[in-house]
């Protein structure tokens, strides 16, 4: 395997297994909070030990700069996996996946709120095609779960609000910080948030877990593959493997999530959800041909650019496999 792949496909890999294994954990063991406040507790024991070796130095914050960005952050932080958490226990992962697909049109909405944008008719185009493809992916599911739907737009409305904010404030405190620095601040400030939630909501979790070694086995091996995650992701963005690579391999992983969660897990997926992910899609493969020229091109050029964009084609290529998965009895039973 060529060396500039390697981060790429260990981004990859551990994302699906974080997917495939939170959802077959929740199978047996219905609390999401309590298996986020797990990540977070593993996530901060293992950059504080990295921190005290030596290999992660922190940087000293005053307790003003703590309480102006540290802290609200991380309770955004929160917000946004306990959201994102609760709504995978109750979305098949086919439905969640391609729903992660609407996130660039909070972003941008976030953006254009917080006045770093300016909106103009190709971004009124984009904006289109994210929202009716989401609203496709929805009419399109044959198990929809409204709660569930409002969960994943909250969870991704607050990490919208998290990323600008992040932009904004944390860039005069941590510039060009290791991501790991970011994630041993921020992970405390998750967890404790996330405490008495999990505490209250989820009584019965901990009880659990002391009652059955397998299932704490499970959750133990789903907080090591989130750490596994996020120092891949640091991994990924120390290389120069260009936005092309990364934005390839995160179409391809998503849709890596919906076959597998076919496979695996029968979820059932139809015509009009494939059709609604394929919209939403477009937009986002626009935008980013948007963002990479500049702004300079017309649309009839970025159109042109699109059809004979990688990831186009290869979006293409996987919403054809997706297709032909959802023809597949097991992913049609209801």
């Amino acid at each position: 395997m060529h060396p500039a792949l390697r981060p790429v496909m260990a981004w990859q890999a551990s994302s699906v297994f974080v997917i495939l294994c939170n959802k077959h954990v929740y199978n047996s063991f219905p609390f999401p909070l309590t298996l986020v406040l797990l990540h977070m507790l593993c996530s901060t024991l293992a950059t504080r030990a990295l921190s005290g070796a030596g290999y992660l130095p922190l940087p000293r914050i005053g307790w003003r700069d703590y309480a102006r960005t540290v802290a609200p952050l991380g309770a955004a932080f929160a917000a946004s996996l306990a959201l994102s958490n609760v709504a995978a226990a109750r979305l098949p992962i086919a439905s969640m996946q391609m729903l992660k697909s609407l996130a660039p049109l909070f972003t941008l909405s976030a953006m254009l709120a917080a006045g770093k944008g300016r909106f103009s008719l190709q971004l009124l185009v984009i904006v289109a095609c994210l929202t009716l493809g989401g609203a496709l992916v929805n009419y399109g599911d044959l198990h929809f779960d409204p709660v569930g739907l409002a969960l994943q737009l909250g969870a991704m409305l607050c990490e919208a609000l998290r990323m600008v904010a992040v932009n904004a404030l944390m860039s005069a405190v941590l510039p060009k910080a290791n991501p790991l620095v970011g994630l041993a601040l921020f992970a405390p400030v998750c967890g404790a948030c996330l405490l008495v939630p999990a505490l209250v909501i989820e009584r019965a979790a901990l009880p659990q877990l002391a009652a059955s070694p397998q299932l704490a086995g499970l959750a133990a091996l789903s907080a090591l593959g989130a750490l596994m995650l996020n120092c891949c992701h640091v991994w990924l963005l120390s290389q120069d493997s260009g936005p092309l690579i990364v934005s390839l391999a995160g179409v391809l992983k998503d849709m890596a999530v919906v076959l597998l969660s076919v496979a695996f897990f029968g979820n059932a997926i139809t015509r009009v959800q494939v059709a609604g992910y394929a919209l939403a899609l477009a937009g986002l493969n626009l935008h980013r041909i948007q963002g990479a020229s500049g702004g300079q091109l017309s649309l009839t050029a970025k159109l042109r650019a699109f059809a004979a964009d990688p990831v186009t084609l290869a979006s293409a290529c996987g919403l054809a496999a997706i297709l032909v998965a959802a023809q597949h009895p097991k992913a049609q039973e209801v």
